[in-house]
C-alpha cells in the first residue's frame, strides 16, 4: 500500500505503532536496532554528555511511540514534555510511563545508553529517571500554525525530534516553517536537536510503503 506523505488521514487510520515496533526496533528483528539505534543512541549521548547541553525544559515534537531518543536527555533535564500527532502512538507513551504490561519492550535500547554511559547495572533506576521527569504526553500537529493548538507551552532550554518533521513536510519551504514555529518554544539561547533521513523517498510500517516524496532536497 502506497500512499503521499500530504493525507494526514493515511496516519490516524493506518499508522500502527506496533507495526513500527516490530518492523524497526524489537529485538532480533527490527530493523534499526543496529546501524541506525546505534547512531541515535550514541550521538544522543555525547549531545547530552557532560559538557553538553542541559537545562530546565525539554520539548520532544513527535516521538511516535519510542522514548530511546530521551535516555541520554533525561539525565541533564529536569522536566520532558514528550508529543505526536496520533492518539495511538502517544497511547503506547502512556503505557510505557504507566509501566503496563502490554507496553513496548525498550529494555534492550535502555541497555545500550546504560553501556555507553558505562554503568549496565543502572538499567531501571534509568527508565524511573525517564519516567519521572516525563510530565506530560501531548498531542502536536507539524501542519498547524500552532503546533500544540491551545495548550499553554512553556519556553523551553531544547527542544528535540526524531524521524518526525522529514515525513509531514513536503519539501523544503515547509521544513523551514515548522522550525520557525518550533524556534518560538525556545528560551534564549535553547537549542534543537533534529535527528532526521535525507533523500528518503519511503518507509514500511509492517507490510505497508509510506511514500515521502520531496520537491526539494531537504538538508
Amino acid at each position: 500500500m502506497q500512499t503521499s506523505y500530504s493525507v494526514p488521514e493515511w496516519y490516524i487510520n493506518e499508522f500502527n505503532p506496533l507495526d513500527y515496533y516490530h518492523t524497526y526496533y524489537a529485538t532480533g528483528q527490527g530493523v534499526f536496532v543496529a546501524e541506525w539505534t546505534e547512531f541515535v543512541l550514541r550521538n544522543m549521548h555525547e549531545t547530552f554528555a557532560p559538557g553538553g547541553l542541559k537545562g530546565d525544559i525539554l520539548i520532544d515534537f513527535g516521538a511516535g511511540p519510542t522514548i530511546y531518543h530521551l535516555l541520554s536527555a533525561c539525565e541533564v533535564f529536569n522536566t520532558i514534555i514528550t508529543s505526536d500527532f496520533l492518539a495511538q502512538n502517544r497511547e503506547q507513551l502512556e503505557k510505557w510511563l504507566r509501566k503496563d504490561t502490554d507496553a513496548l519492550d525498550w529494555t534492550h535500547v535502555v541497555r545500550h545508553v546504560c553501556d555507553l554511559e558505562g554503568d549496565s547495572s543502572n538499567l531501571e533506576k534509568k527508565k524511573e529517571t525517564l519516567r519521572r521527569k516525563v510530565i506530560k504526553v501531548l498531542k502536536c500537529d507539524a501542519l498547524a500554525e500552532k503546533p500544540y493548538g491551545a495548550e499553554p507551552m512553556p519556553q523551553a532550554d531544547c527542544i528535540t525530534s526524531c524521524l518526525c518533521l522529514e515525513a509531514p513536510c513536503k519539501d523544503l519551504e515547509a521544513f523551514t516553517n515548522i522550525l520557525k514555529k518550533l524556534k518560538e518554544l525556545l528560551k534564549p539561547g535553547g537549542h534543537v536537536v533534529i535527528q532526521s533521513v535525507l533523500n528518503c523517498t519511503f518507509y514500511y510500517v509492517g507490510h505497508k510503503e509510506r511514500e515521502r516524496k520531496r520537491k526539494n532536497k531537504i538538508l
